[in-house]
């Protein structure tokens, strides 16, 4: 009897900690239930007033407020403008997805859970993630 419980609590440890791998905290947690791949951020842009345009370095366009899905591990910036008002530029960096410390709560194999999120992106998560910007109109020369 004591040789068949030493072999099964190592394959039920074992078998509880696998449950777990699939689930990097940050992975998980990054996107609050959107549907969004984890090597990429939810960028919010709101201006005031609202409906400016937004231009990418390449081109791409949108217009305030937006919801923008970009690549988390990439650095990125756009311009914001609107008729008579003047144009402001935003910086998006990437950084440190803040939900990566939950895999080093205690739990099993928590090594896992932190490989699991470098390894699919949702390690990495652009900042800032909500862009608030009162544009200024422009002066009457």
């Amino acid at each position: 009897m004591d040789a068949r419980r030493s072999f099964l609590l190592p394959f039920t440890l074992l078998s509880f900690s696998l449950g777990l791998i699939p689930a990097g905290c940050a992975s998980f947690a990054k996107w609050n239930g959107q549907q969004v791949a984890a090597t990429n951020s939810l960028i919010h842009v709101h201006t005031t007033p609202k409906f400016a345009s937004g231009t990418f370095e390449n081109g791409r366009t949108f217009t305030t407020p937006a919801t923008l899905i970009l690549q988390s591990d990439q650095q990125t910036s756009f311009t914001l403008s609107k008729d008579g008002y003047e144009p402001v530029e935003v910086q998006l960096e990437p950084g440190l997805n803040p939900w990566i410390w939950g895999n080093f709560l205690p739990i099993p194999l928590p090594l896992f859970g932190f490989m699991i999120d470098a390894n699919h992106g949702g390690a990495t998560t652009l900042y800032p993630d909500t862009v608030d910007v009162d544009l200024e109109p422009t002066s009457g020369d």
